[in-house]
């Protein structure tokens, strides 16, 4: 009744008064314009990482933790080169027999990388970032099943390449 009564009846409420403020007192917290020229950039992301295409993998696995921490600094016109680290961590289920399981397969990946960026504003407060990581990624996986049978972890190396695309809002 309450919620009908609000989108019926909607009341128009002056939260602060503007009478008497001064134009050139007032203090943004965000960007008022577009910058000319960026400045060396420190990020950071952490995801839950979840299986969504391979029914196989989503069955068994469980993203607990994918972290990423990299450098940038400008280069020209927009383009950013850097580097950085990611680290990934996901939980298996380890199949002992037929009857019974256990969640003790465990799976690191450890990845150095090198980043080239390119960022575009469209306003003061938004831009967008299109990038591509390269880098070596070192993956060890060791279980219930490895360590019974005598073997230690298991671990593959490889290259790989990263595109990414970004959408960065300054809030305040």
């Amino acid at each position: 009744f309450y919620i009908l009564m609000l989108f019926l009846f909607p009341v128009y409420v002056i939260a602060q008064d503007e009478t008497g403020v001064d134009e050139e007192m007032i203090i943004y917290n965000y960007p008022t314009t577009i910058p000319d020229k960026l400045s060396p950039m420190i990020e950071g992301d952490f995801k839950l990482p979840t299986p969504v295409y391979n029914k196989a993998f989503r069955k068994i696995a469980n993203g607990i933790g994918d972290m990423n921490l990299h450098f940038q600094m400008p280069l020209f016109n927009g383009f950013m080169l850097g580097g950085g680290f990611k680290f990934g961590y996901y939980q298996f289920i380890d199949f002992i027999n037929s009857n019974s399981f256990s969640n003790s397969g465990k799976l690191f990946i450890y990845s150095p990388y090198g980043k080239l960026s390119y960022i575009k504003f469209t306003t003061p407060r938004l831009f967008f970032q299109f990038s591509v990581k390269a880098g070596y990624s070192i993956m060890q996986f060791n279980s219930y099943t490895c360590t019974n049978s005598g073997e230690g972890a298991k671990g593959q190396n490889n290259i790989f390449i990263e595109p990414q695309i970004s959408a960065n809002i300054f809030v305040d």
